[in-house]
């Protein structure tokens, strides 16, 4: 289904920071308010849930936004949307960058290490894609790249029936 993503993650951010006792400034959204998206919003949802975990676990949370989440609209004839979501922690360290979509793979001394492997996988059912994207400057984020709305209304007459 069509998502209205500003409005969407603008939910969720709320409800994390609420959750977890953060600050209001915690996490800041960049975006265009009218950029759109197809996809199951709750299964999107267990997405970026997991990926502001992953960050309130590894970034610095006592500096605030300690997360930036931005909305990157659709480029010119291409049918996608993205969500770029980077903390001010370390990143991932080279030698297990090409590791982290694995299932079972984990650095952390709890959890199961099935979090990003899930995550992905929703986003491959939702005709998008999770990566992560480490720069040459230093800089790092997870991009979650979806189908644009355009998709979903070239899809939604494939399920009528007659």
């Amino acid at each position: 289904q069509k998502i209205p993503l500003y409005d969407w993650l603008e939910k969720i951010i709320n409800k994390f920071i609420i959750e977890n006792n953060l600050s209001d400034k915690s996490i800041i959204l960049n975006g265009n308010g009218s950029t759109s998206a197809c996809g199951d919003p709750q299964q999107l949802q267990h997405v970026i849930l997991n990926l502001l975990s992953n960050a309130r676990r590894y970034a610095k949370t006592d500096i605030n936004p300690f997360v930036a989440i931005t909305i990157n609209d659709n480029e010119p004839g291409t049918m996608t949307s993205s969500i770029s979501i980077s903390d001010n922690g370390p990143g991932i360290a080279e030698d297990i960058r090409d590791n982290i979509f694995e299932p079972f793979f984990t650095t952390a001394s709890t959890g199961n290490g099935l979090g990003l492997y899930i995550a992905r996988k929703i986003c491959l059912s939702n005709h998008g894609y999770l990566d992560y994207i480490y720069n040459k400057s230093g800089s790092s984020f997870f991009r979650l790249t979806l189908a644009s709305n355009r998709t979903c209304q070239s899809n939604s007459g494939d399920n009528k029936q007659d």
